[in-house]
């Protein structure tokens, strides 16, 4: 009787019992990790879309407060010809990271293509004939997201 109640008072736990915990633990953590990793992608690849788009809005309306006077591309030192010493980077504000490019159409002024990169994704939005399309990708390459989706028309998706 004596055996029976050292071993009912005894503390701590088993080998065999911290073996099946731990074993219990890398399972959850098994069929956790691909799940968490799949989320970490995807939010970076919205994070990269949303800026892109940023961008677009932001290239549009520096064009406009520029008179539509820039052609070629912006970029964040592109200067604002009716403010002297405003840049795009001024424009778009501090809040924005990462590099990033707007393309201008020549003949028009109209901005047609918006590119952003962190140094691992990249993302470009663009807009022909009144629908807009998004498309991003792994890389550090500005304009380098070739896969383009559309996303509904201009109006509704910028």
């Amino acid at each position: 009787m004596k055996d029976l109640r050292k071993k009912l008072n005894k503390k701590g736990f088993t080998l065999i019992e911290l073996i099946v915990v731990i074993a219990i633990l890398a399972a959850l953590a098994a069929i956790a990790l691909p799940t968490m990793t799949g989320l970490i992608e995807k939010s970076k690849k919205q994070v990269a879309e949303s800026n892109a788009r940023s961008v677009y809005s932001s290239a549009s309306g520096f064009q406009a407060a520029s008179d539509y006077k820039i052609t070629g591309t912006i970029t964040d030192s592109t200067a604002n010809p009716n403010e002297s010493g405003k840049t795009f980077a001024d424009f778009i504000g501090s809040g924005m990271t990462g590099s990033y490019q707007a393309l201008v159409d020549e003949s028009d002024g109209m901005v047609k293509q918006a590119d952003w990169t962190d140094g691992s994704y990249t993302a470009s939005y663009k807009v022909e004939d009144g629908k807009a399309y998004i498309a991003s990708d792994k890389g550090d390459t500005l304009g380098g997201a070739t896969n383009f989706r559309e996303i509904g028309s201009a109006a509704t998706a910028s």
